[in-house]
């Protein structure tokens, strides 16, 4: 393959049934799923990873938005690090023959935009002192004060900075996100999308549903990555899944791919 490939979504439109799909077609290699990243014993995102499972897990059953804007934000810094990681660990040749799932800059900017942005409080801060250690904490706003490159930086900063993708230009909120992140991919965009009946369907059979799983506010997020995908001029492609099997949306990408691959041939 000649270049990168992202295939990202709201939750409930079927990213991962595609993306295995694709892999056991021998379109991919393999997928890089994002941030349910592969974690090994002495990996050294495992601390900062297992911190961002606990902030989650609270998000979800006290319904804290705040919580789970911070936990997104800290699983998709260490995105491009663990991408970067994987390439080298695939054949040569064949690195571009990884698909991306989600894309962390849009997903940061769509989903606190669309969901989490205006619930964002510091009062909700608190709460990590009932989620983490002592240990936890200190280590916790030692990544954040890291990231942000000053000691000063910890929660109220990144609550901040958190309100501003969510008040800035689209332009200024991809160029602050994608520094933090140290984000310098430039793939094509498979965009998938479901109307809002499709997205309650699936969370029917799900067991536990995230804090922003609500069909109507997916919606909004929907709408949100596609603005932001047109605003900055980023290739992509949608993929509506609402009513077509896997197959059918995996032969459609196949397409594409062969297609874009000639161009960039």
């Amino acid at each position: 393959m000649n270049r990168s490939y992202c295939l990202t979504g709201v939750d409930g439109t079927g990213k991962t049934a595609l993306g295995d799909y694709l892999v056991n077609l021998g379109s991919f290699s393999c997928v890089f799923n994002a941030p349910k990243y592969n974690i090994e014993p002495n990996d050294r995102d495992l601390y900062l990873l297992s911190v961002c499972s606990k902030i989650n897990e609270y998000a979800d059953t006290s319904r804290n938005y705040t919580m789970k804007a911070i936990g997104l934000f800290l699983s998709l810094s260490v995105y491009q690090r663990r991408l970067t990681r994987l390439k080298r660990q695939v054949k040569k040749g064949e690195s571009f023959g990884i698909l991306q799932e989600r894309h962390p800059v849009i997903d940061t900017i769509a989903y606190v935009r669309g969901t989490y942005g205006k619930q964002l409080s510091c009062d909700d801060l608190s709460a990590l002192t009932k989620v983490l250690s002592s240990e936890e904490a200190f280590w916790l706003n030692k990544q954040i004060a890291g990231l942000f490159g000053t000691q000063k930086a910890k929660g109220r900063e990144l609550i901040a900075f958190l309100k501003s993708i969510g008040s800035s230009t689209i332009q200024q909120s991809y160029k602050d996100l994608s520094s933090i992140y140290q984000y310098t991919e430039k793939p094509l965009v498979f965009l998938t999308v479901a109307n809002a009946e499709t997205v309650k369907q699936r969370f029917a059979s799900r067991q536990r549903l995230e804090v922003h799983e609500c069909e109507h506010e997916l919606m909004k997020v929907q709408g949100i990555k596609i603005a932001v995908l047109e605003s900055l001029n980023i290739p992509y492609k949608s993929i509506d899944t609402s009513s077509r099997n896997v197959e059918t949306t995996g032969a459609q990408i196949n397409e594409l791919i062969k297609k874009y691959e000639v161009c960039y041939a």
